[in-house]
């Protein structure tokens, strides 16, 4: 089985906010800045771009 802070997300993958207030946002994963926190820069749906901990972040689907 998979432990979830040992999955980590790449560029491609598509992600919503854990955020019970962004949960209708879909974007992809276009950056992966290394670290702590490991943050990933995220392309929401309209083309906006934002940066986020993993750890605020749950993947609907991994890219190949």
């Amino acid at each position: 089985h998979r432990i979830p802070w040992e999955v980590q997300m790449k560029v491609g993958d598509l992600v919503r906010h854990k955020s019970p207030y962004a949960r209708g946002y879909v974007g992809i994963v276009v950056r992966c800045i290394p670290g702590t926190d490991r943050v990933k820069v995220v392309e929401w749906t309209g083309a906006i771009r934002c940066s986020y901990p993993e750890r605020d972040l749950e993947v609907i689907s991994e890219s190949r």
